[in-house]
């Protein structure tokens, strides 16, 4: 049977999971808007894109994927990355370039 100082506990540490969660959230959609916007003035590459906005490699592919099933996303071309040699994607998110590339 509950008491009503352990029912008091229970619901601070719900409130305080439920906060908790809610910063994440909010962290990690903060990540997606400002690679987003970056992508829109910066043709790059993930890696080169986790550098310079200093986001972990991992969440940008989860963003780009997220982005290229919306459509606000579009690899220009592919070249060798400046920080990784290797054969990479550029990636855009500028509308007047994703348009031209549509057509």
């Amino acid at each position: 049977m509950f008491r009503v100082e352990d029912y008091r506990k229970y619901n601070a540490y719900f409130s305080l999971l439920q906060k908790l969660i809610a910063m994440e959230n909010e962290y990690f959609q903060n990540q997606k808007k400002l690679f987003f916007e970056y992508l829109i003035k910066h043709t790059v590459t993930c890696s080169m894109a986790s550098k310079a906005l200093n986001i972990p490699q991992k969440n940008l592919t989860r963003y780009k994927r997220q982005l290229e099933n919306a459509g606000k996303l579009k690899a220009c071309f592919k070249s060798i990355c400046r920080v990784t040699n290797h054969r990479a994607e550029y990636l855009t998110t500028n509308p007047e370039i994703i348009n031209t590339l549509r057509s």
